[in-house]
């Protein structure tokens, strides 16, 4: 942590009970997500909070789910024209 650095972040409410924190550091943000467990399951990164850590391994994760963002889903579609100018000074 940079413990000398104020943070700068919110916190998002979102429907379904889903919270974001969000805090803005000097050349990166730390996300974080919070839900309640959803009727029919859910699966993510750290796995699918069922209970059962020995199949949130890595490869059993990959194996259940695409890790890649659909063209049509994603947010910036084209690289930054801006490069590496575009971090905040």
């Amino acid at each position: 942590a940079q413990l000398h650095r104020p943070i700068h972040g919110i916190d998002v409410e979102l429907p379904l009970g889903v919270t974001l924190t969000v805090n803005r550091w000097s050349k990166h943000l730390d996300l974080i997500i919070r839900m309640r467990p959803q009727a029919g399951g859910q699966d993510g990164h750290c796995g699918n909070h069922n209970g059962d850590a020995l199949d949130d391994t890595v490869d059993l994760i990959k194996g259940r789910m695409e890790l890649r963002v659909a063209k049509s889903d994603l947010l910036f579609p084209k690289p930054s024209t801006f490069g590496s100018d575009a971090e905040p000074k």
